[in-house]
């Protein structure tokens, strides 16, 4: 499953916000040394109860809009579990 999430930095708290039909991701860390791909990832791996490896930054690596594929689940239980947040 591919996912394109805009992504906020520097958040006084984890979150995932539905707007439209994009996701806007709030991370705690700031962009530096990679620790917001890293905090990403282990947010997402908490969300999906999935192994971090089964989680990766197609693209956008470097950009505040990230593509996102998660091996492992479809869109639909992604976004039942979004709702129980």
């Amino acid at each position: 499953m591919l996912l394109e999430l805009a992504i906020k930095t520097n958040s006084t708290r984890q979150k995932i916000i539905v707007t439209n039909d994009q996701l806007k991701v709030y991370l705690t860390s700031l962009p530096i040394d990679n620790r917001a791909n890293e905090e990403l990832i282990e947010y997402l791996a908490e969300i999906t109860e999935l192994p971090k490896k089964m989680i990766r930054i197609k693209q956008g690596s470097k950009s505040r809009k990230k593509l996102v594929e998660i091996t492992g689940m479809e869109k639909a239980e992604f976004q039942e579990r979004l709702c129980h947040l």
